[in-house]
């Protein structure tokens, strides 16, 4: 979702770039070269790699997240799998009887 609502939001806002903006940018104390194309092609290609930054960033962080979600889930599959033979000692890190709980009974 993220990707999908900023990324079309930033393609706008670099094909919206005119000649208008060169001269916001001299307002505010900015100049970036003495022809309005260049400024604006330089304009252009800093949006172009806001877009590109954000989606390396989007798509490493799903990667983080998918990588520390495979390994919670394969290091949780093996603490059943060594309370189901019994060696409590592997999870818990001591040896304990595993009894059922009042409740349980």
């Amino acid at each position: 979702l993220l990707v999908v609502d900023v990324v079309p939001t930033l393609q706008k806002m670099r094909a919206g770039v005119h000649e208008e903006f060169s001269y916001v940018l001299e307002g505010f104390g900015i100049n970036l070269s003495d022809k309005r194309a260049e400024v604006i092609r330089i304009v252009k290609y800093y949006f172009w790699i806001v877009e590109v930054c954000y989606i390396s960033a989007i798509t490493a962080c799903c990667c983080f997240t998918l990588a520390m979600l495979m390994r919670s889930m394969v290091l949780h599959r093996e603490n059943l799998l060594s309370l189901y033979r019994g060696d409590t000692g592997k999870v818990f890190n001591d040896q304990r009887r595993i009894r059922p709980s009042q409740s349980a009974i």
